[in-house]
């Protein structure tokens, strides 16, 4: 698709990536995969990917797909690293797919080559910070966490995340210490 939608930015020119993309659009579009239905009873998977042009998920169960996700990277995400852009799809994925995913067993599917990098890093993005920030806010106060109170929120994140400044981090923005 990215051809095409470049065929659209100034000069129009249709070149041979744009033939090619059509003619994959048009054999994806008349053999279109089959969906199933989700079974809240069961669990779900998520398989995330990311390239240079753009992130794609898909939500299968039983190794059927139930959902896809894709979106078009903006230029600014494009210059992200690998390992940006893979923590990107999971984070945008399990957003698009909350009321499937919200309290549920998931079992995450990944590029692990991007994760061995990101575990080397001593030093964490502003990306990473924004998430870690959001997590925190959407945990305590937002429609994931109900407002608990501290120690309880403390305790609700360390179930599920762990990262070496997370209690430093809760005060930080919930406190405002």
């Amino acid at each position: 698709m990215a051809p095409i939608t470049k065929c659209l930015k100034g000069k129009f020119l249709w070149g041979e990536d744009a033939e090619n993309s059509f003619a994959t659009i048009k054999e994806r579009l008349t053999n279109a995969p089959s969906l199933v239905l989700p079974k809240f009873d069961k669990v779900f998977a998520l398989e995330c990917d990311a390239s240079g042009i753009g992130i794609g998920a898909v939500l299968p169960q039983d190794k059927k797909s139930v959902a896809f996700f894709s979106k078009k990277l903006s230029d600014a995400r494009r210059k992200w690293s690998t390992y940006e852009l893979e923590l990107y799809a999971i984070f945008r994925a399990v957003r698009y797919w909350e009321k499937y995913l919200f309290q549920r067993e998931l079992i995450l599917y990944i590029d692990h080559e991007a994760l061995k990098y990101f575990k080397s890093q001593h030093k964490i993005s502003r990306m990473h910070t924004s998430l870690r920030e959001r997590l925190i806010r959407e945990l305590h106060g937002g429609g994931l966490g109900g407002h608990l109170e501290r120690d309880k929120t403390i305790a609700l994140v360390e179930e599920r995340y762990f990262w070496p400044s997370l209690k430093r981090d809760f005060a930080r923005i919930v406190d405002g210490v």
